[in-house]
């Protein structure tokens, strides 16, 4: 029987090489997580890229669309304020209308009186002519007519009731001494050749076309005829 004293002594070597590490599994797995987590990341780069182009693409639908509304609301406004310019047009025509209407039924009732009277004055050669009528007379004109001669006068814009206005002829005094002076001759003529010529007046027949409106605008005429010497 061998002692364990009696077994020799061999010599062991250890041999040290350089072979590459073996990886173990904990290390694999860190090393698919990062893979995992570059892809997600990439993944999640893109996703947001695609969110980003589909806000904006909404957001330029969205102002599209708001553009349009404001268009609209804009064009209704428009359309308002032209149907109520319209409204005021008709209300403004309407009320013309009743104004005129009511102005019309006036003016058929119109009461106003204004007589015109002439009176000459030889010494002067002026013609008064005067209202005797009730009422005012307003925006009077009158036109004279003697022979074939016409002249408008234009009086003071409202005549009243005994109110008057004068014409004055400048001419009659030196026509009338002509006319004197022509028939003193004829008589002296129709005396030598032994005839009798009676005597001719000086005198002309004028005629007043005197025209006015009453107060509430009612248009009136008169004519008055009258023979100056």
């Amino acid at each position: 029987m061998l002692n364990r004293h009696d077994v020799p002594f061999s010599r062991v070597s250890i041999e040290v090489t350089s072979e590459p590490p073996v990886r173990s599994g904990v290390m694999d797995e860190w090393s698919g997580v990062e893979a995992i987590a570059a892809a997600v990341g990439a993944a999640t780069g893109i996703g947001g890229l695609v969110v980003a182009s589909v806000a904006n693409r909404r957001t330029k639908q969205a102002n599209k669309f708001a553009k349009a509304a404001n268009d609209l609301a804009a064009e209704a406004l428009g359309k308002a304020r032209e149907a109520n310019d319209i409204a005021e047009h008709a209300n403004k025509l309407s009320e013309e209308a009743n104004s005129i209407a009511v102005h019309e039924a006036a003016k058929q009732r119109d009461p106003s009186h204004v007589e015109w009277r002439a009176k000459w004055d030889q010494e002067t050669s002026i013609v008064t002519v005067t209202n005797h009528g009730r009422d005012v007379a307003v925006n009077t004109t009158v036109l004279v007519k003697r022979d074939e001669v016409e002249e408008v006068v234009t009086p003071n814009g409202r005549i009243a009731r005994l109110e008057s206005f004068v014409i004055v002829f400048p001419e009659l005094p030196q026509q009338r001494q002509d006319h004197a002076l022509i028939e003193d001759l004829a008589i002296r003529q129709a005396r030598a050749d032994r005839m009798f010529r009676p005597p001719t007046q000086f005198g002309i027949s004028v005629a007043f076309d005197i025209r006015w409106f009453s107060e509430i605008g009612n248009p009136r005429q008169q004519t008055l005829k009258i023979f100056i010497s």
